[in-house]
């Protein structure tokens, strides 16, 4: 059975956000991000980085796993925003019995806007 989690380790604020589908004034649609929960304490670890060569272009990349309070609306549809960086959820592990998550993320250079 799975402890609690000791909430001093969530030592990082993050933002989760989801992409919102709207349509611009020409009835076209238009895909933005939006927030779904902003301030989120959380735990950050790295993992394997890599560099890969892409038109000619080098790209990093980097696993990050992130830990937090279980919340049911966070998928892999959702991203992590921390710092400015953007991090792609690819897998979700529920920890416990809805006790907490861990995000499995990818970050490939890129940041906010």
């Amino acid at each position: 059975m799975l402890k609690n989690i000791n909430i001093g380790f969530l030592d990082r604020r993050v933002t989760i956000q989801n992409q919102a589908t709207s349509k611009d004034t020409d009835g076209f649609p238009l895909e933005a991000w939006s927030n779904l929960f902003t301030n989120v304490p959380a735990a950050k670890q790295y993992g394997v980085g890599t560099e890969k060569e892409n038109d000619g272009t080098n790209t990093p990349e980097q696993q990050v796993d992130y830990l937090l309070r279980y919340h049911a609306s966070i998928t892999t549809s959702c991203r992590v925003v921390e710092g400015g960086n953007v991090y792609e959820i690819h897998a979700i592990d529920e920890l416990g019995r809805r006790q907490g998550m861990l995000l499995k993320c990818k970050w490939y250079g890129n940041t906010t806007s």
